[in-house]
């Protein structure tokens, strides 16, 4: 009873600070916040699944979706403000789940050429949904990895976002009791796999949040440029640690790493972000 009484808690403390976030942000008008959280709250309890965002219906696959997606209009200020999102003309992003990054990148800066890759077919689903009238965004039903072929991914129709290689990281914020469990392809990014689905080799920023599997997912990009690394970072669950991404760069990818960005949500969040500039060794 404690337990489940300690897990209600946590949950109102999250949803709480994410409204504060989104009302405090600066890249939307105040309406517009305001409107989001009134309709959020309004989406849960009639368990609705698709909401107003960024001026358009936006699908998802579980009650809670809405608190987490209305966090990323900040994300992505916070990214802006580390890298110059002006700048940047194309994205890999690998993790896509139901489009919540590619989808909000995409909405603020139109011109981003962003390539999304999502194994669950069950969210591939949404994504595809979410970014059907995005010009510049391309999806792809596959997780990243050193080596090609089937892998079992373990999720939850209540967190797909938290779908993982690994089991025990699907409690890694809550006790996950509907824990299924499903195949997914891997494709190895070669050159020539990227060149066959119409990817460039040079990439300005690879985005990484696959649940645990960064480092496998870091060390599969070595035939890639790019120069900015935007991952999500193992700190209480089973996955690579910021020590050990700054190992695998070096001595991995033979790049110089920079740290230009880490935060850490919560005091016990199990991940924190991270942002990396990546320079060729011999620019040191």
């Amino acid at each position: 009873m404690l337990e489940k009484l300690n897990e209600l808690f946590r949950k109102i403390y999250s949803n709480f600070r994410l409204d504060y976030r989104l009302i405090t942000t600066s890249n939307l008008k105040f309406v517009e916040r305001i409107n989001y959280t009134f309709n959020k709250y309004f989406c849960i309890l009639t368990n609705k699944r698709k909401i107003k965002y960024l001026g358009k219906e936006f699908a998802y696959d579980n009650r809670f979706a809405p608190a987490i997606l209305q966090d990323y209009p900040r994300e992505i200020i916070e990214i802006d403000r580390a890298i110059n999102l002006k700048k940047i003309r194309k994205v890999l992003d690998i993790g896509a789940n139901i489009g919540q990054f590619s989808f909000t990148l995409s909405k603020f800066f139109p011109n981003i050429e962003v390539y999304s890759f999502e194994p669950n077919k069950s969210a591939f689903k949404f994504l595809e949904k979410n970014v059907k009238e995005l010009e510049k965004v391309r999806v792809y039903n596959y997780g990243v990895g050193k080596i090609e072929g089937k892998r079992i991914l373990y999720y939850s129709k209540s967190a797909s976002s938290e779908g993982s290689l690994y089991k025990k990281n699907m409690n890694q914020n809550y006790l996950r009791k509907d824990i299924l469990k499903t195949d997914i392809e891997i494709l190895k990014p070669t050159k020539d796999n990227l060149r066959n689905l119409g990817i460039p080799i040079r990439i300005d920023l690879v985005k990484i949040d696959v649940e645990g599997a960064e480092l496998e997912v870091l060390e599969s990009l070595k035939e890639i440029e790019f120069d900015y690394l935007y991952i999500e970072v193992s700190v209480k669950r089973k996955g690579g640690t910021l020590n050990e991404i700054f190992d695998l760069i070096r001595e991995k990818l033979e790049k110089t790493p920079k740290l230009l960005y880490y935060c850490l949500p919560e005091k016990n969040s199990p991940c924190a972000n991270a942002i990396f500039l990546l320079k060729n060794n011999e620019q040191r």
